[in-house]
């Protein structure tokens, strides 16, 4: 999967270099433009509704940050369909290939900045 977006929230950017890692000079510009916007749009996927309380923490961090004028939260279920989970798909890759159309959709429809994979399921499959 491959996608020009940042794949972190604003509000965890230190996470790499406290844990003693270094972030890789393509993504180090991506962050300093976002940082530059004045309104961000965040977008919040899970593959259930556990995420909902992510995108809440989200909210109310860039809220009382103040580092954005403007925060366009948006939270997407990446579920494919309502009875079809993840733990239900036979194969890894069907999981990825759903992921990716989930994925390429949030982008063509919502054009984030940001998404935050708010879900350990679909973490380990980006």
């Amino acid at each position: 999967m491959k996608y020009s977006i940042i794949l972190c929230c604003a509000m965890l950017l230190g996470a790499a270099t406290a844990r003693g890692g270094t972030m890789d000079k393509q993504t180090e510009k991506r962050l300093q433009r976002l940082f530059e916007k004045d309104t961000v749009t965040i977008l919040v996927t899970d593959s259930g509704l556990g995420g909902l309380s992510v995108a809440a923490d989200v909210e109310l961090r860039a809220r009382l940050s103040g580092t954005f004028r403007h925060v366009h939260l948006l939270f997407c279920n990446a579920l494919a369909a309502k009875n079809h989970g993840y733990n239900s798909m036979s194969t890894r890759e069907e999981k990825i290939r759903v992921l990716s159309s989930a994925l390429t959709g949030f982008v063509k429809w919502y054009h984030p900045d940001v998404i935050l994979i708010a879900c350990n399921t679909l973490s380990v499959l980006y």
